[in-house]
């Protein structure tokens, strides 16, 4: 890196964003990716259970660890971007909350989430069908559906936490702003809410009148642009 940051800022000079290893993060490392330019750091944290993480995926990454990285991230003022997964083999609904959690507390710029696809060859795919969890299903993407037959998650619970991600990160972000005796609170109360069964289906039905209104609002906004134009 020392003799990166000198030869980038005078042959090239251009900002950028690069990826990284929570492991592989400290002070002096940041603050030469900042003097050369990144603003941006991307970071596969896939899961914020430390079984699912460590056991099943192999990263070898400590919460310690992570959290140590988001702090300087933080401090140096450099956008951190986390990859998640959600599905995966042996993963309850509040493992999957782990994960939405420590994004929460992180404070991450940005978030990619996708649904677990092992691909043959790996250990993950030999785990899961070591297991039996390899049925016929074949989603078209890493969005609309699991390959695996989950017991711990229904398909319903695993959807609506991959679609409504982002939005349950900004919840559990501002109980965690407010004093501890309350967000201790809170926190339980949202945590038992999101972990029930029935939550999708009661979800979708809350949700699917604000999508209409919603739809009905552009359609009249996109006229009313397009009758401008003419």
């Amino acid at each position: 890196m020392k003799e990166f940051v000198p030869r980038y800022k005078s042959e090239v000079g251009l900002p950028f964003s690069c990826n990284i290893r929570p492991n592989l993060v400290d002070e002096e490392i940041v603050n030469l990716l900042k003097e050369a330019g990144c603003y941006c750091v991307r970071i596969g944290l896939e899961s914020g259970n430390n079984y699912i993480r460590n056991t099943i995926l192999n990263r070898n990454l400590t919460d310690d660890q992570m959290n140590n990285a988001f702090a300087i991230f933080r401090k140096a003022k450099i956008d951190f971007w986390t990859f998640n997964i959600v599905g995966m083999p042996c993963e309850d609904a509040k493992m999957i909350l782990d994960t939405i959690k420590i994004n929460a507390r992180a404070g991450t710029s940005f978030y990619s989430v996708g649904i677990c696809y092992p691909f043959p060859g790996t250990k993950l795919y030999d785990f899961a069908k070591e297991k039996k969890m390899l049925g016929d299903k074949r989603p078209s993407d890493l969005y609309s559906g699991s390959a695996l037959n989950l017991e711990l998650v229904d398909e319903k619970q695993l959807l609506m936490f991959e679609r409504h991600f982002v939005r349950f990160i900004k919840a559990y972000r501002g109980i965690y702003l407010l004093p501890s005796p309350v967000s201790g609170v809170f926190e339980k109360l949202l945590d038992g809410i999101l972990s029930k069964r029935k939550t999708p289906y009661v979800l979708e039905k809350i949700l699917k009148p604000a999508y209409f209104v919603h739809k009905i609002v552009m359609n009249l906004f996109t006229r009313s642009k397009n009758y401008e134009r003419i």
